[in-house]
């Protein structure tokens, strides 16, 4: 079966995109998990600093939310390095690009 000169053209503006979408998405997400990681990582020094009791890091769950968005930026940073850095390692549970 022969192609249009319109399909073939929108097959190759689909590939594009999902060639941009494996591109990007690792950089958002390492980007986003370094902010979150270092926004966690003050919000939590902050209720160390003045106490459990000060500045609502017991009533309103400040320390809690700190440790949780600590724990989320790390594994985005985590993830996203991975997925940039892996392929070109080799490490175990990424394929090698031939």
């Amino acid at each position: 079966m022969l192609k249009t000169p319109e399909r073939s053209d929108s097959e190759g503006g689909r590939n594009r995109r999902q060639v941009d979408w494996q591109f990007w998405v690792p950089i958002a997400s390492a980007l986003v998990g370094g902010a979150s990681l270092i926004a966690g990582t003050f919000v939590s020094s902050t209720c160390t600093k003045y106490g459990p009791g000060e500045n609502g890091c017991i009533e309103y769950g400040f320390d809690l939310l700190g440790r949780g968005i600590t724990l989320a930026g790390l594994i985005l940073l985590v993830a996203g390095l991975y997925v940039i850095f892996a392929p070109h390692i080799g490490w175990p549970l990424v394929p090698r690009k031939p």
